[in-house]
């Protein structure tokens, strides 16, 4: 479920060009945080990742820091602190992460009543979740009771859209069957299913493995769907 710490409408921006965050919003489940900040206008970003201690350092060059007390005080299990500061024209946020996750940040422009948006997704398990069980009177260890993971990689996507044939294009029905797919593993005990990609975005071959490994995959299944010419007769 969506948390909203607040939303507001701004007439008017103190600067001709800088940008204000409108709200932010958030989800989490047991594989992943999304970050969701409504804005003003279209965001300049330089997206930065550091370690020990791990850190997300997202530049927004024309954002205006003095509207990000909303974002400084959400947090999240994965997000231990968020910080900001004013960097020449616009503003530095950093988020503090509880562990070494992958990170995604992105931008989407406004569509269906919604506005310009920065997205921040954080992936990977949250340590501590799994559920041990109880040791018995045998000199085996327990052993951590878990779901069967498996990684669903619809191909292509984005700027790849694969194979096309009478307007049909290969990128959307590999997601939609994805997600079919995950659908009927979510429901089966002892099962839960991830997507590499949940929507039209272009991830490198090289990457989409290492998405099933952040978040724990036993199997990784890639869809995909050639096309078929017809053939004159």
């Amino acid at each position: 479920m969506w948390r909203v710490l607040f939303s507001v409408l701004f007439a008017f921006s103190t600067s001709a060009h800088a940008l204000r965050l409108l709200e932010v919003r958030s989800s989490a489940d047991q594989d992943s945080t999304r970050l969701v900040l409504g804005l003003s206008g279209s965001p300049t970003l330089n997206v930065l990742s550091l370690a020990n201690p791990e850190r997300l350092v997202v530049d927004v060059t024309n954002l205006d820091a003095g509207s990000l007390e909303a974002l400084t005080r959400w947090s999240d299990t994965r997000v231990t602190r968020v910080r900001t500061s004013v960097r020449q024209s616009g503003s530095r946020l950093v988020f503090d992460l509880a562990a070494k996750y992958r990170t995604n940040v992105f931008a989407l422009t406004p569509t269906a009543g919604n506005p310009h948006r920065l997205v921040v997704d954080i992936i990977g398990y949250v340590a501590g979740e799994r559920q041990a069980i109880e040791p018995t009177n045998t000199p085996e260890p327990p052993v951590q009771k878990r779901d069967i993971v498996i990684a669903i990689d619809p191909g292509h996507g984005g700027k790849d859209p694969g194979a096309s044939s009478y307007g049909v294009i290969e990128k959307e029905v590999v997601l939609q069957i994805s997600k079919q797919i995950a659908a009927r593993f979510q429901k089966e005990p002892g099962f839960r299913a991830v997507l590499t990609r949940s929507d039209d975005r272009f991830i490198r071959l090289s990457d989409r493995p290492k998405l099933a490994r952040d978040a724990g995959a036993d199997f990784f299944v890639s869809i995909h769907a050639d096309s078929f010419p017809k053939i004159a007769r």
